[in-house]
């Protein structure tokens, strides 16, 4: 349901997404008021001043644990996205020493593999799809090298370590498939309810201008951290997506060349 927003542009999705958390905020908080005898206790304003810093600096404590969390999994993400790049480029250049008609086919072979992840995978990666074309050159690259007979001493080194190429270039694509399918996480939710809680207890102020501002500001604060929370955890999908450019970079300054 969160994930609807990042669909928008950041200059459309933000202010929207702003303005229904205010409303969430404002209509428990009204909605409770209006449900308070006239006259409140000094006590009873106590005890909800008391539990409602509580319950703020609960949601305050949340909400940086999990903007915190998901900002280490979306650099985890572009770390895999740039060490696979120069995996790619490790290999381009133990194939090129290889010297061989087996490994010219290969070269290739790989140069259509980083194209085909430029120019359709990344696409479906927004999507939270995987491309079949790419999962298969990769497979082919993957077969032919293990089909690599070796010559002399030079080209069982370069076989050893297009080996370990591969096999690392697999654990940084399962890593990025692994995070284009994930759902945002629960945590925002529990956030919002914790949000929508706290401005309950604020109910035992009236709604005053001053008091409607500070209630919209403090809404929007938690908005704003949620909206980026939300952005970051569809690293490749809304306005802060993981981008291709390492491939880019290799591709056209590199290995097409």
């Amino acid at each position: 349901m969160l994930d609807q927003f990042l669909n928008l542009p950041a200059a459309v999705g933000l202010p929207i997404f702003v303005l229904i958390i205010v409303v969430l905020g404002m209509v428990p908080y009204l909605l409770a008021y209006s449900l308070l005898p006239a006259q409140i206790s000094d006590e009873t304003k106590s005890v909800a001043q008391s539990v409602f810093r509580i319950s703020g600096a609960l949601l305050g404590l949340l909400l940086s644990l999990t903007f915190a969390d998901i900002r280490s999994e979306v650099t985890r993400v572009k770390d895999s996205v740039e060490l696979e790049a120069a995996q790619v480029v490790d290999m381009y250049n133990d194939l090129a020493r290889y010297d061989s008609e087996e490994a010219t086919a290969l070269l290739q072979k790989l140069i259509d593999f980083t194209k085909t992840i430029l120019d359709e995978e990344w696409v479906k990666l927004e999507e939270s799809r995987s491309d079949s074309k790419a999962w298969d050159l990769f497979g082919e690259l993957q077969l032919d090298i293990l089909e690599l007979k070796p010559e002399n001493e030079r080209q069982k080194v370069l076989v050893s370590r297009l080996l370990q190429d591969i096999d690392e270039i697999s654990d940084y694509r399962q890593e990025r498939f692994y995070h284009a399918k994930k759902d945002p996480p629960i945590y925002l939710y529990i956030a919002l309810f914790g949000f929508m809680i706290t401005m309950t207890l604020f109910c035992v102020h009236p709604p005053k201008l001053a008091s409607l501002l500070f209630m919209s500001m403090f809404s929007t604060f938690v908005a704003v951290v949620m909206y980026f929370s939300l952005a970051m955890s569809q690293p490749f999908d809304g306005p802060m997506s993981v981008s291709p450019r390492p491939f880019e970079v290799i591709y056209h300054d590199f290995i097409a060349n």
